[in-house]
């Protein structure tokens, strides 16, 4: 018997959306659907409330830290992207403001100091 298989569309000729349910993607040679909180689940996850953690160990992450050991000055929510030993942090208070961003260079292990992003 045969397949009956969709008809292609040309990429110029498809809907153009601000919004998802899934993504198509390829599992070996068969071609598949993800959900999008399936795959950023799979690509980020979320630490919840950390605490007082100094932020340094987190690997690629999101949650909420206290300010306590991390010398932001932020009680609040942070991102963590860390790629290869080096990392990318931003943290905002919850009320919005202060916003700060910090990096760390793998290869001579010093964190950056926390510097602020301000909009104007």
């Amino acid at each position: 018997m045969y397949k009956i298989m969709a008809e292609d569309i040309r990429e110029d000729q498809m809907t153009v959306s601000s919004i998802i349910d899934y993504l198509r993607g390829l599992k070996g040679k068969d071609s598949v659907l993800i959900s999008l909180s399936t795959l950023l689940s799979m690509t980020i996850k979320n630490a919840g409330n950390v605490g007082d953690d100094d932020l340094k160990n987190v690997g690629t992450c999101f949650g909420y830290s206290y300010s306590s050991n991390d010398g932001s000055g932020i009680n609040g929510i942070f991102l963590s992207i860390e790629v290869v030993g080096c990392y990318f942090q931003l943290k905002v208070s919850h009320t919005g403001y202060p916003m700060k961003f910090r990096v760390h260079n793998h290869e001579n292990s010093i964190w950056t100091s926390w510097k602020s992003i301000s909009f104007t």
